[in-house]
């Protein structure tokens, strides 16, 4: 596994990037109480599943929510967003991408 990290988020590349390999598979852990970051636009569509803590998702267009272990979500390809971890324990998700973004 690939892991790609700084002081606020940790991805780990679950799956190799191959050619016959579809989509990418991150284990990712994100840091509470750090600056929110800035918003993306992505080329994939991103689903995803929280393990463990509580993300703001901020999706352009939508509501902002709050997730909680157990939630799911799932972001459009082409759809401005961010998340970021509140509490008092990182957040802890996995998350699917179609096609592999990184």
């Amino acid at each position: 596994m690939r892991t790609i990290s700084d002081r606020e988020r940790t991805y780990s590349l679950v799956l190799p990037r191959r050619d016959d390999i579809r989509i990418e598979i991150m284990d990712e852990h994100l840091q509470p109480g750090k600056p929110k970051p800035q918003f993306e636009i992505l080329e994939c569509d991103v689903a995803g599943y929280l393990l463990a803590g509580s993300l703001v998702l901020e999706i352009e267009g939508e509501k902002k929510q709050t997730l909680r272990t157990g939630d799911a979500f799932y972001i459009h390809k082409g759809k401005r967003h961010r998340g970021y971890a509140t509490g008092n324990v990182p957040a802890r998700l996995i998350t699917v991408c179609y096609p592999p973004s990184y």
